[in-house]
């Protein structure tokens, strides 16, 4: 337990970081990274217009169309995040808030944006041996340029920047 308050005050305070860089920025995501035990806990933030190409509600078929596979890709975490294959991670039901989804985000009565706020959890059967991730965000929605990653686990405190071609994060 002291453990697990510890993870998560670390990644709150790598959050608060956060809060000085622009809060919505097209074609940059953000990720927090958590290890804790045999979970590793993934938030992501990221503007609708990475994802889907639009940010106000969905009008047409074809914005409907598209609402909805991102709502299908987004419950399929293990196609996005891919845990060293060693740590047996398998993930849990994703959290997934956005006010195109009919969910409250922080971004759109503010400011006129839509963003995705998602959180994702993975239980591992090996932890010790969970030593990287890799981030399929970029080549799955082109729309997104960087990630902005903050990693908090038992090595300490991290940041990475993803870009093309680069989708390795190190645990």
């Amino acid at each position: 337990m002291i453990r697990r308050s510890f993870v998560l005050l670390l990644a709150a305070a790598l959050s608060l970081s956060a809060l000085a860089a622009p809060p919505h920025v097209h074609g940059v995501a953000s990720l927090d990274v958590a290890v804790d035990g045999n979970t590793l806990s993934l938030h992501l933030e990221s503007p609708m217009e990475n994802l889907i190409g639009f940010e106000h509600p969905a009008y047409d078929p074809a914005q409907k169309e598209a609402l909805n596979r991102l709502l299908a890709q987004l419950r399929r975490p293990a196609e996005l995040f891919v845990p060293t294959p060693a740590a047996g991670c398998v993930p849990g039901k994703p959290m997934l808030a956005s006010s195109l989804f009919g969910t409250p985000d922080k971004s759109f009565n503010q400011h006129g944006h839509a963003d995705l706020d998602a959180d994702f959890a993975f239980s591992c059967a090996h932890p010790e041996q969970l030593t990287g991730l890799e981030v399929h965000l970029i080549p799955v929605f082109p729309r997104t340029h960087r990630v902005n990653v903050q990693i908090a686990g038992p090595k300490g405190q991290a940041a990475v920047r993803l870009e093309a071609g680069n989708t390795h994060v190190g645990l």
